[in-house]
């Protein structure tokens, strides 16, 4: 769902957002990250001239380095903003600002510190509801950690079988699973896996 999606990441503080493009491409995403509103402004108009827009901007806010909300206003009064979905990341959330957010017609609004986890839940969500009617509800801490109890209710009797040769990717993969409730069991190789496959006990 991830793979080759362009996003763009604007955070004022560098290794913050460095990391993120580390992140965004061990997804398979198509990051690009500016530190500044101007360059976000220009970046996207450029991006847009090339008829090749961003999938989705994650806006820091964090004034005075950077005020997100005042930028999304700017991109949205300048029509800069087209299928392009909005990710809000603030560092100084206040009362009021959950509802502003979905006046502006963002898709997300998160709390920083963020986890690579719910930012990844956060952009799969913003891509599963693309053709659902539940597109224009806000992303919020509270509704992944809501859609978290409840794929961990559905799944925790699925049994998932991974086949992969790396241990460091068999770590990886066992921890997202984990952290998903899931159970699984993990072979190194094909023959291994069709020796399991074949148990019938994998869903």
């Amino acid at each position: 769902v991830l793979i080759d999606k362009r996003v763009l990441l604007i955070d004022s503080h560098a290794s913050f957002v460095e990391l993120l493009e580390r992140q965004n491409r061990s997804w398979g995403m198509n990051p690009c990250r500016v530190q500044t509103a101007q360059e976000a402004m220009d970046i996207i108009r450029i991006a847009n001239d090339q008829e090749e827009p961003f999938h989705i901007a994650v806006i820091e806010h964090c004034p005075p380095e950077l005020n997100g909300m005042y930028l999304i206003r700017e991109l949205i009064a300048n029509d800069y903003i087209q299928d392009t979905k909005m990710v809000l990341l603030t560092t100084c959330p206040q009362r009021g600002d959950g509802k502003y957010a979905k006046e502006l017609g963002l898709a997300a609004y998160l709390p920083k510190p963020v986890t690579q986890i719910e930012l990844k839940e956060c952009f799969l969500e913003i891509f599963s509801r693309e053709s659902d009617s539940n597109q224009y509800q806000l992303i919020t801490r509270h509704s992944l950690n809501e859609r978290k109890k409840t794929l961990n209710g559905n799944v925790g009797q699925k049994m998932i079988l991974v086949a992969e040769d790396s241990s460091m990717n068999q770590m990886v993969i066992g921890g997202y699973l984990d952290e998903l409730g899931f159970q699984h069991d993990v072979v190194d190789n094909g023959a291994e896996a069709v020796s399991a496959y074949k148990t019938d006990k994998y869903d």
